[in-house]
């Protein structure tokens, strides 16, 4: 995604810079070659933001500029060689008649019509200082000219190689002015990556390559003749057109931005109850539950059971969370969070006093819970609402020893319908792609159209392969440990394998997500119990080592994944 980057900005700056080189060189009249760059100005401004029209239109000046006093410059040499008499009749100044006040009037009305858009920009992120866009103009219009002076004389070709050097460090300087945040975002990468070591491969390679075409172009196959001028003029034209497409697909895409999906919140939303539940708890709580006598937790928790009750009123209505396309105001999920550890901190005190049909009620509502804020949202929700799960799976982990046969089926069921009621993943990232191009405005339609031609997105990757099949993985191992503790119970002994457990106790044979060929969940009997794992991020059977990772707490691309080596090692 990010040589994606390099690609659109090289492009981009170069067909800008070729239009801005032939409008200062070109002899045709200047309304034509004015209203080129007018028409350019016009739709940059479009895009309703300060950054890129203030970028190109700082190129452009910078082109335009030295291009017509060198001219102007050249011209007075020249006569001067002439050496002619005094009494010679002088070339006629440029007056302004009323035919160029005429003409006039369009230029300034094109300029006129980019104030709308730029009073109201969309920005999103404004981390990017006008430094950046000077000293981004004044570089890359500088490197036009060094290429385009390449085709006057081989000193200009010399002088450019040479000039190279600090307008590239006038680059670097212009990059280091950036808040980092705003390059982490639109490319979605970190800043350790080579992003910057593949723009200067891609920009030096393109701005060489003119040069040698120029001086190729020129001297060798023209040897600087009026014709060799004609098919140079030829040449820029062709590299415009070559350079065009991919700006012109970026800025399409940009000026059509998906439609904001209408959905319908049901008229007695069960997450408003949700929100008011867990903000009539007091977030205290969790620290009490932990640090006092069960007997004081239990009393504390049926004096908040009003709120208990509210959220299970929420849960059996329609759950839709709210979602903000235009903007980045994210539900009320710290309310969430502590209803979640409440339904956690009620678990636990079941298991405490050996009430495991309440238990098993907790953990039940706190896996519809998950469900609740996850379904209907973005890939920020899908994300809050598997923590809450998370929490669920780590309690229901915890208490699986005090199951009954019966307790077991039960939980199996819920899993199985808990599952089958999440949305497909795709379904979800399509809403997360819509909203962060409307709520982060140019930047986010930015990112989402170079992930659409140079790969997902971080975040997307993410999501998709790792955080989503882990999920599923943690669901149908919780399933199995739940199946494998009933068939002991009836059996009096550990199954021999996975396909014993069916069709009483599982439906269907357990399936690894992270298994790319479709594979069961790994279980191996010992003599002393039994493993259960996933193959985990990496799609290899290591043999059921789960390496743990010290600093985030989760396991590692290269083990196996585990829930004894999670929720234990959380303990």
């Amino acid at each position: 995604m990010a040589l994606t980057f390099v690609l659109l900005l090289v492009t981009a700056v170069s067909f800008v810079g070729l239009v801005s080189l032939w409008a200062a060189r070109s002899r045709r009249h200047w309304f034509w070659r004015m209203g080129a760059l007018t028409v350019l100005w016009t739709l940059l401004a479009q895009l309703r933001s300060e950054v890129p029209l203030a970028l190109f239109a700082i190129q452009s000046l910078t082109i335009v500029g030295p291009s017509v006093a060198f001219q102007a410059w050249q011209t007075r040499r020249r006569r001067r060689a002439a050496e002619l008499p005094p009494d010679a009749a002088r070339a006629p100044r440029w007056r302004f008649s009323v035919r160029d006040v005429l003409l006039t009037t369009p230029i300034l009305a094109g300029f006129a019509s980019t104030y709308p858009s730029l009073a109201a920009t969309r920005d999103g992120i404004d981390h990017i200082p006008w430094t950046f866009a000077i000293i981004g103009g004044i570089v890359f219009g500088l490197m036009t000219l060094l290429a385009g002076g390449a085709a006057l004389s081989w000193r200009w070709f010399v002088f450019g190689l040479i000039a190279a050097l600090p307008v590239a460090g006038l680059i670097g300087y212009g990059f280091e002015q950036i808040d980092p945040g705003v390059l982490e975002y639109v490319l979605d990468v970190g800043l350790e990556t080579d992003v910057f070591t593949e723009y200067w491969q891609v920009w030096m390679a393109v701005i060489c390559g003119a040069w040698w075409g120029a001086i190729a172009n020129q001297y060798v196959f023209n040897r600087g003749s009026r014709r060799g001028a004609v098919s140079l003029r030829r040449g820029v034209a062709v590299w415009a057109i070559v350079l065009s497409p991919l700006p012109a697909y970026v800025y399409f895409r940009l000026m059509t931005p998906p439609d904001i999906p209408q959905v319908a919140l049901p008229q007695t939303n069960g997450f408003d109850d949700l929100v008011a539940a867990g903000k009539g708890l007091n977030v205290r709580l969790i620290n009490f539950a932990s640090e006092s006598p069960v007997d004081q937790v239990v009393a504390e928790l049926n004096r908040l059971d009003e709120y208990f009750v509210l959220a299970e009123q929420g849960l059996n209505r329609g759950c839709q969370p709210p979602v903000d396309y235009t903007g980045l105001a994210p539900n009320d999920y710290s309310a969430c969070r502590t209803l979640a550890r409440a339904f956690s901190a009620k678990t636990r005190a079941a298991i405490a006093q050996d009430r495991v049909d309440d238990a098993v009620r907790n953990i039940e509502l706190a896996f519809r819970l998950g469900l609740a804020c996850r379904v209907g949202g973005t890939g920020i929700d899908y994300l809050v609402g598997a923590a809450f799960e998370g929490i669920a799976a780590s309690d229901l982990w915890d208490a699986r020893q005090a199951l009954s046969r019966d307790q077991c089926i039960e939980l199996i069921g819920a899993l199985s319908r808990h599952a089958a009621a999440a949305e497909p993943i795709a379904v979800v990232l399509e809403r997360h792609r819509i909203q962060t191009q409307h709520a982060y405005g140019l930047y986010g339609q930015l990112q989402t159209i170079l992930s659409d031609i140079g790969g997902e997105t971080w975040f997307q990757d993410r999501v998709r392969t790792a955080v989503e099949p882990r999920y599923r993985a943690t669901v149908e191992l919780l399933k199995c440990e739940l199946a494998i503790r009933a068939y002991q119970l009836e059996h009096g002994r550990l199954p021999a394998s996975l396909d014993s457990l069916g069709p009483d106790l599982l439906s269907a044979a357990p399936t690894d997500p992270f298994d790319l060929a479709g594979g069961p969940l790994r279980y191996r009997l010992g003599d002393e119990g039994y493993e259960l794992y996933s193959v985990g991020l990496n799609g290899v059977d290591d043999g059921g080592i789960s390496i743990v990772d010290e600093e985030e707490g989760i396991p590692s691309p290269r083990g196996d994944f585990r829930l004894d080596a999670i929720f234990d090692e959380g303990d």
